[in-house]
């Protein structure tokens, strides 16, 4: 999910989850979880009804380079 949110920019969970082949409760579940770790940014979508999930511009220090400033994150295409 990581990878595909680095690669791809900011992603709702029903897109995610088609992408994935996995259920939507398990996808939305672990972007949840995502989020309330840190890892994953949250906003209102254009309807407001979706979220959309993202890589917080914060993090990002290189392509592919995320650092959470207690570990860095290497992501590979």
């Amino acid at each position: 999910m990581v990878r595909m949110l680095v690669a791809g920019g900011a992603m709702s969970a029903s897109k995610v989850s088609a992408t994935l082949g996995r259920n939507f409760d398990g996808v939305s579940k672990h972007l949840r979880l995502l989020v309330g770790a840190g890892v994953l940014g949250c906003r209102a979508g254009e309807d407001r009804r979706y979220a959309l999930y993202h890589i917080p511009e914060s993090v990002r220090r290189a392509d592919g380079v995320l650092d959470y400033g207690f570990c860095v994150i290497r992501v590979q295409g």
